[in-house]
């Protein structure tokens, strides 16, 4: 199998999935495809055919294709706020195209264009989870920094002492 084309794409305000898959000896003539949640529950989109686009899981558009919702993002009280509970869809994903046999590759949320969001309405993309580790912040100065210039300010200033004594024995 070959996997011609994975590609995010966000058309009019919505994101999708573009695919497009050749297949040589097989009888397969349709493709499941696979959004791989790395905490389980995956997404599947079974008897696809072989090329064509899918609407991003957690997306939703309207009759007319006017998108509805986007993962990552609930409406709650009259606005869009920030939803965790399908915000992996948004991070770089493996997604597994199986027709017989099967291919991979690591996909990620359609990115924002001038002309293209992917976000709902006057909302920026959500900032990316943290990686769960703690760090401590930088505290204190950078004192063997200084110490090096001072250093190398008391070597150039005794240069200087013993070039002008030795020009003052000279002359």
């Amino acid at each position: 199998m070959l996997l011609n084309v994975l590609s995010p794409i966000c058309d009019g305000d919505a994101p999708y999935l573009v695919y497009d898959v050749d297949v040589e000896n097989t009888e397969g003539s349709t493709a499941t495809i696979t959004f791989v949640n790395p905490s389980g529950g995956n997404v599947v989109y079974t008897d696809l055919p072989l090329s064509g686009t899918i609407l991003w899981p957690g997306a939703a558009v309207d009759g007319s294709g006017a998108p509805t919702d986007w993962p990552g993002w609930a409406f709650v009280g009259g606005e869009w706020v920030e939803d965790s509970s399908d915000a992996w869809l948004r991070n770089p994903i493996t997604v597994t195209i199986e027709v017989n046999p099967t291919a991979s590759a690591t996909v990620s949320y359609p990115p924002a264009t001038p002309s293209c969001s992917a976000n709902p309405p006057g909302r920026e993309d959500p900032p990316p989870p943290s990686s769960g580790e703690a760090r401590l912040p930088n505290t204190g100065t950078e004192t063997l920094t200084y110490a090096g210039i001072a250093g190398g300010l008391v070597v150039l200033g005794g240069l200087t002492v013993a070039a002008v004594r030795r020009r003052a024995h000279q002359g």
